[in-house]
């Protein structure tokens, strides 16, 4: 009974860590920047993500600077990303935004 619990458990907090990734995803693409860099850093703080899922709540969060303007932000984070998860496609997606930024 208690493995059947703790998988009931493991199940529905990655269901919730999943959903806190939608959730990011439908604010930004909603044009709620603010609110969708909120999602994604308390989503942060509250999960375990995979490298792939943090760096996908990280590539949120660095767009939705960019989309308020807020460039140092967002070029620190896409660096961080290209340096950090470099086998990744948001590392590909962030070297691409970077070098349009930057000279």
């Amino acid at each position: 009974m208690k493995i059947i619990a703790l998988t009931a458990l493991i199940i529905t907090l990655t269901a919730c860590s999943d959903g806190a990734i939608i959730d990011a995803n439908k604010l930004f693409n909603k044009g709620e920047y603010a609110a969708a860099i909120s999602k994604a850093l308390h989503a942060e703080s509250q999960y375990d993500y995979t490298p792939l899922q943090q760096v996908e709540l990280d590539y949120i969060v660095a767009e939705s600077y960019a989309k308020l303007n807020e460039t140092e932000k967002s070029v620190a984070l896409y660096k961080y990303i290209v340096e950090k998860y470099s086998d990744t496609k948001f590392a590909l997606l962030s070297k691409t935004v970077l070098a349009k930024i930057q000279p």
